[in-house]
């Protein structure tokens, strides 16, 4: 009778991959990574669009209620378009207490019109920014008095936008242009865009 060897003395053996089979895993995952980073990327620029133009209409409607109590667009006889990073527009739409650059003035009952979503602090100022971080948000108003109300592409093309924030990009920040297409007119009292994620503008726009 044969007595079996004692379980350490046994030769033990595991199973693994060959290099065909690890370079053939390798490469599939590299075409799933390839696949799927742009999917979530673009889904990201998506979401931040999407809460980009949420904010925009937000603002759009808050001019229009400041004009449709007062008679004249916030800040009209300034700049058209004006940027929310350059003025005191914000201050004016918001009933700001602080009398920021004498929004007071423009908006004599104080009244909230507009709670800024996001904003960042630098040098004691607060910006309000977009979905992307953008603080050179730009409104473009509609003063012609028709009673169709329209704005030409031309005017929002002539635009040139900021990206970026000061306290993200304190030492310089590019510029782009919106690039509608020329000759496309927007039947709207009020647009509100800003720069997106930089190489491709982000707006909306309410009649």
């Amino acid at each position: 009778m044969k007595t079996p060897l004692p379980l350490s003395s046994r030769r033990r053996t595991s199973p693994a991959f060959t290099l065909i089979e690890l370079l053939t895993v390798i490469a599939v995952i590299g075409i799933l990574a390839a696949i799927l980073i742009p999917v979530v990327g673009g889904a990201r620029r998506s979401a931040m669009a999407a809460k980009s133009r949420y904010e925009f209409t937000q603002l759009a409607n808050a001019c229009q209620s400041f004009k449709a109590d007062y008679g004249w667009w916030p800040m009209e006889g300034s700049t058209n378009p004006v940027s929310t990073e350059d003025s005191n527009i914000i201050a004016i739409l918001s009933g700001n207490q602080s009398d920021y650059q004498g929004a007071r003035k423009l908006n004599r009952r104080m009244v909230g019109y507009y709670s800024p979503g996001n904003t960042v602090e630098y040098n004691n100022k607060d910006y309000t920014i977009d979905g992307f971080g953008n603080s050179d948000i730009n409104i473009l108003f509609d003063t012609s008095g028709d009673k169709v109300p329209k704005i030409s592409a031309s005017r929002v093309n002539g635009t040139s936008l900021k990206t970026g924030n000061p306290k993200d990009n304190p030492s310089g920040r590019e510029t782009m242009n919106p690039g509608l297409p020329s000759g496309d007119d927007i039947r709207a009292s009020v647009v509100v865009f800003s720069a997106g994620d930089g190489t491709k503008a982000v707006g909306t726009w309410v009649e």
